[in-house]
């Protein structure tokens, strides 16, 4: 590609300089790839891989059609919203789409040195260094001149967690594009004391750009009408590898229900114990072995504890291979990868290296592979809790445009399919039965839509509500009070006088009581059930427990009558709950706790 750029790159002066004549030629071949040519002004050029090649790609910019496409569309929003969040798939080219939207077409309404502050809430120093090369240092070629990056790149923490109104000041700030917004969203969150609060009270008047694969939070606050924002969903472009293709394939293996024998199913583990790989993990590497040409594998450690462990028991198990662990003896992802793949490259591919990766925390999303996603081989993604960080880390960082499908990866599958259900149509998001089977199987969305309550089918019972009656009534046997002793399930009316008398009934019943004098402390707490019983709002579930154990009796009495008490009135009611009850399904709830909910 470095080549193919370079020869085009050349080709583009010759046309600048007149030694091709744009008026004689409408394509030219450079290498063995043939490009159709177009003047866009007196000194600007567009080529476009013909047809026969089926893609477009801005050769001056590195920016291919999709993703400034993308940009273009983030870039009509904002003339509707102040707030756009923008949503494509992982390695879909979305720091190019940054780029091309900044520098042209953002700066093009920029004045008196305005800028775009491009934040991160991730810690990953790497993805820092790759998002400054790619963005802040690199420069943009428009009208037929080379121009300054407008777009600076800055963590959100520690770098603008201090001072954010005079970093936004000093820097012009007009537009803060928020990457990988998923994480640090939380209402507690640096994004949301140091920024989107900010933005609330004093009224900033920037354009906040909201990007991710997976901005569920976001886009739940949307659909819920809590948050002003228009959500535009990128378009696959056909040459893009992504987690459908790989569930297609047949390249996923589920690694909670990892199956060596067709009988013996069993989650996928690591290793048996601190002392030995496990049997699927052992065959998983043995598959790595046997391929002839180098490669890479990467494996996420479950601990930090185990990792020093884990690295020991691979490395002992073959010399095949060699094993980096990353975070074990000061390394990092940074030191092993660096800020480019090229070192990998050439002992993979030239010295025909094979390459063991450990890695703990890293690769959750946004660090971009490079070439080195042609030789990955095997991957085994252990987080199977997350949608937003299983599907985002290790699966994420192979997706992209390469041709490799010589890889095994093991990860959840139910994690995935959730995510590429959402990938296709993020709307699904706020459809109740999607959320139902999500949440009832054990997953969450993201880092703030983790705490949820799981759809259940609870019991309705019909309560009837007699009263008031006079104490005198019902020690006299009035013909209402007869009435409703006719069934002993409910009591019968000889345990009466001893509880209007303040005494336990030495019969076991069927009666439970709430009475005034047992809310001295609280007499208002008693107003209320008193006047649910007036109103016909009381129901017998919310004031009453359905069993109760009778002194010694360890069995379980089931309730199925109510007596409200007002000593002071010298009345009560009588609740009865009826055995015929209805089952009422309540849907699974989603608590969103992120900082788009104000």
């Amino acid at each position: 590609m470095k080549n193919l750029f370079k020869s085009i790159t050349e080709a583009i002066n010759n046309l600048k300089s007149g030694k091709i004549d744009i008026g004689k030629t409408e394509t030219i071949r450079v290498e063995d790839t043939e490009f159709n040519v177009y003047q866009n002004g007196d000194d600007e050029f567009t080529l476009c891989v013909t047809k026969e090649y089926d893609v477009k790609y801005d050769v001056i910019n590195d920016i291919y059609p999709n993703s400034i496409d993308f940009a273009e569309r983030i870039y009509d929003a904002l003339t509707r919203k102040k707030i756009v969040i923008g949503m494509a798939p992982m390695q879909y080219g979305k720091t190019a789409t940054v780029h091309y939207l900044s520098n042209n077409l953002l700066a093009r309404d920029y004045q008196n040195g305005e800028t775009t502050l491009f934040l991160t809430g991730m810690s990953d120093t790497a993805l820092l260094i790759q998002n400054k090369s790619a963005l802040e240092d690199k420069k943009f070629y428009r009208n037929g001149k080379w121009f300054k990056s407008v777009t600076y790149v800055a963590k959100m923490v520690p770098d603008f967690r201090d001072n954010t109104l005079d970093y936004l000041r000093k820097l012009n700030v007009k537009t803060i594009i928020f990457d990988e917004c998923d994480y640090g969203s939380g209402k507690r969150s640096v994004f949301n004391k140091n920024l989107f609060s900010l933005i609330r009270k004093n009224k900033l008047d920037v354009n906040l750009i909201l990007i991710s694969a997976t901005p569920y939070c976001a886009v739940k606050a949307v659909y819920s009408g809590e948050l002003d924002a228009e959500i535009v969903q990128a378009e696959k472009p056909h040459n893009y590898f992504g987690v459908s293709d790989m569930l297609d394939l047949g390249l996923v293996t589920d690694i909670n229900n990892y199956t060596n024998d067709i009988d013996d199913a069993k989650t996928y583990r690591l290793m048996n114990t601190t002392s030995s790989l496990s049997n699927e993990f052992m065959t998983d590497l043995d598959w790595f072995i046997s391929k002839q040409e180098g490669g890479l594998s990467i494996v996420r450690a479950e601990s930090r504890k185990n990792t020093v462990i884990l690295k020991e028991l691979i490395e002992s198990y073959s010399d095949e291979y060699e094993v980096i662990a990353v975070g074990v003896n000061f390394s990092s992802i940074k030191s092993v990868l660096g800020n480019d793949s090229f070192s990998w490259e050439h002992s993979i591919l030239h010295e025909n290296k094979k390459i063991v990766l450990i890695v703990i925390n890293a690769l959750s999303a946004g660090k971009d592979l490079g070439e080195l996603k042609q030789y990955v081989r095997l991957v085994v993604e252990t987080r199977r809790k997350m949608i937003a960080n299983g599907s985002q880390g290790l699966v994420g960082r192979i997706c992209g445009y390469h041709t490799n499908r010589d890889l095994r990866i093991i990860a959840s599958t139910e994690i995935l399919r959730n995510y590429v259900e959402m990938e296709n149509d993020i709307c699904i998001i706020q459809n109740q039965d999607f959320i139902n089977d999500t949440v009832n199987s054990g997953l969450d969305f993201s880092t703030q839509l983790k705490k949820a309550s799981k759809s259940r089918v609870t019991m309705k019972y019909e309560t009837v509500i007699n009263g008031p009656f006079t104490f005198d009534e019902v020690l006299n046997k009035s013909s209402k009070i007869l009435d409703l002793f006719t069934d002993s399930t409910y009591g019968v009316l000889e345990d009466m006088a001893p509880i209007l008398g303040g005494n336990k009934s030495k019969f076991k019943t069927p009666i439970n009581t709430q009475r005034s004098s047992k809310y001295k402390k609280h007499p208002k707490t008693f107003d209320v059930i008193w006047d649910e019983c007036i109103n016909g709002t009381i129901t017998f579930a919310n004031r009453f427990h359905r069993f109760r154990a009778e002194a010694n009796d360890e069995r379980r009495l089931r309730i199925k009558r109510g007596i409200i008490i007002n000593d002071e009135l010298k009345q009560l009611f009588i609740i009865d709950r009826i055995d015929d009850g209805v089952e009422l399904y309540k849907d699974a709830e989603i608590k969103n706790t992120s900082c788009y909910n104000y």
